[in-house]
């Protein structure tokens, strides 16, 4: 019996044996190929080339046994999947190709009773159908980081984002609190390598890592900063700023041992020159979660409230960031 799946906008120009290995995981690999070289599976009704790429609206059809197949469902959108009710006041951006979250504190974005599998069902709402694309998030935040995080929903954000990221277009700015007294702007540049118990070190055969500190409030013991970094390599900013005499305060893991923990971290901006159609901003921020603000009244006990309560959005942004 031969089944027929039609291609969708999000499966465009993607090969044909890569689709296939998504639609039938419990297959191995080989015998895919060989089906394909058999002409047991078809695009629109010819044998084609493993390399052939699909077009929207293609029709595959496969001759393979039921018994043979796992094949990965194509979910239609649900009404009913809404965002979880604990992140509804955490979305900055949604269009048809990407979802911005505010990310709170705390949570791992991958693994069990974690983000994505907290958001999925709502992820797989908002994204077309496809057989082989997945919406999910488009870089990573540490568990106890905070701030910005993007979802792509379509294969075009999903490219046109990861594009930016690779070229260093977006401008990315972090808020932080640091150990020590940081009077001036610091460049950092280092090589960073990641070592076999998973920890990042500075190494001159890792990948060169480039971070800027500008602090923005101090007491001799801590410095609040803000963060711009121009790569984008696991651990940067805590290893970086460790090494140089600054770890983040409550960072156990690279030498932040303090009172503070766990230690703050936040993605608080992304920037572009000019906006991009098919990501829907030029410029986001994301205030910092009031957790935050404990930290920093613990930090800055000399300090009002009020020097705080605009980087957690009371009184605006401050574009000056």
């Amino acid at each position: 019996m031969n089944r027929v799946l039609i291609t969708q906008v999000n499966d465009d120009n993607k090969r044909i044996d890569k689709i296939i290995r998504i639609l039938f995981p419990g297959i191995p690999v080989s015998a895919l190929y060989r089906a394909i070289r058999l002409g047991k599976i078809r695009v629109n009704d010819k044998k084609i080339d493993p390399s052939y790429k699909v077009r929207t609206g293609d029709r595959i059809t496969h001759s393979l046994k039921e018994e043979e197949l796992s094949v990965l469902a194509v979910r239609p959108k649900d009404s009913k999947n809404k965002v979880p009710a604990e992140l509804k006041d955490s979305i900055l951006l949604r269009n048809e190709n990407l979802l911005a979250l505010n990310k709170p504190p705390g949570i791992p974005v991958h693994g069990n009773h974690s983000l994505c599998s907290l958001l999925q069902p709502y992820l797989d709402s908002l994204a077309s159908p496809s057989l082989s694309f997945k919406p999910g998030p488009l870089h990573r935040l540490d568990k106890d980081t905070s701030g910005i995080l993007f979802f792509g929903l379509s294969l075009e954000g999903a490219r046109s984002f990861t594009d930016l990221l690779i070229n260093r277009i977006l401008e990315k700015c972090y808020l932080g609190l640091l150990l020590g007294d940081l009077k001036e702007p610091l460049l950092l540049e280092d090589r960073l390598l990641k070592n076999k118990e998973g920890l990042v070190t500075v190494d001159d055969q890792g990948k060169r890592a480039g971070t800027a500190l500008y602090p923005l409030i101090r007491n001799g013991k801590y410095t609040f900063v803000r963060i711009r970094i121009y790569t984008g390599i696991k651990h940067q900013i805590r290893i970086q700023s460790a090494h140089h005499g600054f770890p983040l305060a409550g960072d156990i893991k690279y030498g932040g041992r303090d009172r503070i923990r766990p230690y703050l971290l936040h993605a608080y901006s992304y920037s572009l020159k000019e906006e991009i159609p098919a990501l829907g901003f030029n410029r986001l921020t994301a205030p910092l979660p009031e957790s935050a603000l404990v930290k920093l009244k613990t930090a800055f006990p000399e300090r009002k409230e009020s020097d705080f309560l605009k980087f957690l959005g009371y009184n605006g942004v401050n574009d000056a960031l």
